[in-house]
């Protein structure tokens, strides 16, 4: 026992540094050693709002991945196609998308949105939303972070929504009256994850995407406004007079100066010619830019790296000049479509049941789902290898007998595949089509 206390007080007093006694680099009088991390300096919704209206770089990074997101559509599932099509026009009449794109951008400007769904269920907008009595939906009303303020929190510590807030306290911009409204309610849409200390000191608000990328916006926006200051002085002009300290001593020669310098001026300006002395020196100077490209190159993909949006998107740059923007944009499409699937296709459902339950619809809870349609066009070659690939499962499955042909037949036209099947014949199960060379 003595022997492994022995070894436990070695281990235990070991101290293994690299310290520099005469600096104190390493000692405990590092500077380093004393920084601390603050926060930052947290937009307003104000100056988030004035960022996005006025700011391009701002408003790219605030509707760039609602508009994605959105752009292609979805399809609704689970249902006959008849009743599919009969919600998605149902949807339409609400012009769901544009709710949804207005919560999304007002989410990522000021941190939170709501959408209020007006459910008319007999009770009141403070009381819980009765599911089974909603005789009519009404609206769908978009409201943002400082319009909405928690009023009351569920205190329950056996309710799965324990501690989460009850009801909200609204006060619309617009300047209607304001109301208490129940949190079954309302769908909260937040565009940045919060801990639960950051939860409790924001009052349950998320932060604007744009606190990330402030700082960074600020640098990049001051070194592109310093390089146009550059650009408009860029060449200096330099006169040498011969005995200028002495001529500047007489007030008239002063007043012959101005007007020589005036003349030379106007004769530069009219044909390009400066008249000057024998004795007498005109030069241009360039102002230096050198490094100024390389520091705003930095400060992009600073803000691009904040907002996490690839700089060919942000800023609209081609991919050919930027290393690494194919892998980089793969990975982008990636996190929009683990946010469509994560977070937006909840939201949509829930709408999506609220508008089924209206009794002047369909009055049902239906079990549906969505499915998004793809973010980007495949190209040919793509198109070709992934109908390869489902010509040569086809064609194992037929083989086996695990499906028939017509089976087959029924999957490609649903899936809208340009494969064609013979009852004798299935090669193109086998090979895509071939394509002649032009």
């Amino acid at each position: 026992m003595k022997k492994f206390k022995a070894i436990f007080d070695t281990f235990r007093m070991v101290k293994d540094q690299w310290k520099n006694t005469v600096t104190g680099v390493g000692g405990s009088k590092d500077p380093t050693r004393q920084l601390t991390y603050g926060q930052g300096a947290k937009l307003t919704e104000a100056e988030a709002d004035n960022l996005f209206r006025f700011n391009w770089i701002a408003k790219r990074a605030v509707t760039k991945v609602p508009e994605i997101a959105l752009a292609k559509g979805y399809t609704i599932e689970g249902v006959e196609e008849d009743l599919a099509e009969k919600i998605t026009d149902r949807l339409k009449t609400f012009k769901i998308n544009s709710v949804l794109k207005r919560a999304l951008i007002e989410s990522r400007v000021s941190g939170s949105s709501y959408i209020m769904i007006g459910a008319l269920d007999g009770n009141l907008v403070e009381e819980p939303v009765n599911k089974k009595m909603i005789s009519r939906l009404a609206y769908f009303h978009v409201f943002s972070r400082g319009e909405v303020t928690p009023f009351s929190y569920n205190n329950d510590p056996e309710s799965p929504d324990y501690g989460l807030t009850a009801q909200y306290f609204v006060t619309p911009y617009h300047g209607g009256n304001s109301f208490v409204v129940h949190a079954s309610r309302m769908i909260k849409i937040d565009s940045t994850f919060m801990t639960n200390y950051g939860n409790t000191k924001e009052n349950f608000q998320a932060d604007s995407v744009l606190d990330a990328a402030n700082e960074s916006m600020k640098r990049i926006g001051i070194s592109l406004q310093t390089a146009v200051y550059l650009i408009q002085d860029f060449v200096s002009k330099v006169l040498k007079i011969k005995n200028f300290d002495e001529q500047m001593q007489d007030a008239e020669t002063i007043a012959g100066l101005k007007e020589r310098i005036q003349l030379q001026q106007e004769t530069n300006a009219v044909w390009s010619i400066n008249i000057i002395d024998s004795e007498e020196e005109y030069q241009k100077i360039g102002t230096p830019v050198t490094g100024i490209p390389d520091i705003i190159k930095i400060l992009v993909k600073e803000v691009s790296a904040a907002v996490k949006i690839p700089e060919s998107v942000l800023f609209g740059e081609s991919l050919g000049q930027l290393s690494g923007a194919e892998a980089s944009i793969d990975n982008f499409y990636d996190e929009i479509q683990n946010f469509q699937e994560n977070d937006l296709k909840d939201i949509i459902l829930e709408l999506v049941e609220f508008i089924c339950l209206d009794r002047t619809f369909l009055n049902n809870a239906l079990k549906l789902d969505i499915k998004f349609n793809p973010l980007r066009n495949m190209t040919l070659k793509e198109q070709l290898e992934n109908e390869k690939s489902r010509a040569e499962s086809f064609k194992i499955y037929l083989d086996s007998g695990v499906i028939s042909v017509e089976e087959i037949r029924k999957s490609i036209k649903k899936n809208n595949l340009n494969l064609t099947l013979d009852d004798d014949d299935y090669t193109a199960i086998s090979s895509p089509p071939e394509i002649e060379n032009e």
